[in-house]
């Protein structure tokens, strides 16, 4: 005991002497060497939470390492009313338990010593359990859409639009991220995923301003009060309509069949050469306005058919007909944003006029629409004869007038702010063919000279 002590004394003289400057060369200061695993720690102290007090090295790490078998570090992730646990075996965690005893042996009492764990996360389930909890949580953004449109309004008052909503999408990599800095940092609270805030494509205050008169289009009103009739009928039905972008309107599928039963009445109506009273009689002359309005709008024509005769109202190649089932006239909303169609059917002043709403033309894309007469067809000489047994004998009425008949083209013309003109396209080219002077007859009845 006598010689440890010397020893002892001996070797801490040397360092005095060292510190002292005798020593030739200044001395390498050496890292602490291990503790004897017979040291005793002091009363109280603490490893992770795990008493270790009054124990030697060995003793206390026996203690510790059953303690570290018994840890089952767990993280929840949340993303606002959802979570996932992410479980140990997904965590992967380890301790090394040298260090930290190393200090308790150290410490004075009731000294707590922290015992960090190593992470080696399991990336790949981690991110497939974090794809699953985006499942739930991911939303996609609703952009503001127009709920209705009132042309019996005024102003702005006559567009409604809904607000729409922000999305969310949970950012996976992102959370992966803040995982393992929260794993490094000894933090296994709960874990807020990073999810992203997505903003409505289109805003109401967009589809406002995106909302202006874009063309429209009137023709004159002829005075036939069956004719009336069905033409504000059949443009009450179009009007207010709402064209989403990119999509295509139709006439005969907005309006339906023109019956009786919705108010439709006989009137005018051409018919292969012939003009024939008819349910719905004079709707053609929507159609035609509104195909002008179409045109004006630079809106694609889906389907157009031209009359058997010429209108008294629209130029050559600038009507359109309508058949139920058959005949039909559809145009298509070019932009991304919603088009809209008001019919306005003014008695006072004897006028029928389409306005197309939604995203202005280009400052320097005005248009215009011209109609050009090819070719007159004469009527062809003589006449034809149809007998018709319901008639009584000697009965004679004109079944077909004669009519010269035209060849016409429409062409698209457009000009630049300064009014020149930059593009012409061709429309279309119709025919609208001769009659022949036809009879319907009783029978053995003559026509012409006996």
């Amino acid at each position: 005991m006598r010689k440890l002590v010397f020893a002892i004394f001996c070797l801490g003289a040397g360092l005095l002497c060292a510190c002292g400057g005798n020593a030739a060369s200044p001395p390498v200061a050496a890292g602490p060497s291990p503790l004897p695993p017979t040291t005793r720690i002091a009363a109280g102290v603490t490893v992770g939470g795990c008493p270790v007090g009054d124990m030697t090295l060995a003793q206390a790490r026996d203690t510790l390492a059953r303690h570290v078998e018994g840890l089952a570090p767990e993280l929840t992730v949340t993303a606002g009313d959802h979570t996932t646990l992410l479980t140990t075996d997904l965590l992967r965690p380890s301790w090394s338990l040298d260090a930290p005893l190393q200090q308790a042996a150290t410490a004075p009492g009731d000294t707590a010593i922290t015992l960090p764990a190593t992470y080696n996360p399991e990336l790949a389930a981690i991110e497939t359990a974090l794809s699953q909890l985006a499942a739930k949580v991911d939303a996609p953004p609703v952009p503001a859409a127009p709920q209705t449109f009132d042309p019996a309004k005024q102003g702005d008052d006559r567009f409604v639009f809904s607000q729409g909503s922000p999305g969310r999408k949970l950012d996976v990599a992102a959370t992966v991220l803040a995982l393992r800095e929260a794993l490094a940092s000894q933090k296994t609270d709960p874990l807020a995923a990073v999810v992203t805030t997505l903003d409505p494509p289109v805003t109401a205050d967009a589809l406002r301003a995106a909302t202006t008169l874009r063309a429209g289009f009137s023709t004159s009103l002829v005075d036939n009060d069956a004719r009336d009739v069905n033409i504000a009928l059949c443009s009450e039905a179009l009007s207010g309509s709402i064209i989403p972008p990119g999509a295509v309107f139709s006439i005969n599928q907005t309006t339906g069949p023109r019956t009786q039963e919705k108010g439709y009445v006989e009137s005018s109506t051409i018919v292969s050469g012939r003009i024939i009273p008819s349910t719905g009689g004079g709707i053609c002359q929507v159609a035609g306005t509104l195909y002008n309005a179409a045109l004006l709008a630079d809106m694609p024509i889906v389907e157009r058919t031209n009359h058997s005769l010429i209108s008294v109202y629209l130029a050559p190649s600038l009507d359109a007909t309508l058949v139920y089932g058959s005949k039909d006239l559809v145009i298509k909303n070019p932009t991304d944003m919603p088009m809209y169609v008001e019919a306005i059917v003014d008695d006072a002043n004897r006028k029928l006029t389409f306005n197309l709403y939604g995203l202005p033309l280009p400052a320097d894309r005005n248009i215009r629409i011209q109609s050009v007469v090819l070719e007159e067809l004469p009527a062809p000489e003589g006449y034809d004869i149809i007998v018709d047994e319901d008639l009584s004998e000697g009965a004679t009425e004109v079944w077909v007038k004669a009519r010269t008949g035209i060849k016409s083209q429409a062409y698209k013309i457009v000009t630049n702010a300064a009014g020149d003109e930059v593009e012409r396209t061709l429309i279309s080219t119709d025919t609208y063919p001769p009659t022949k002077l036809t009879y319907r007859v009783g029978p053995a009845t003559r026509v012409g000279p006996q």
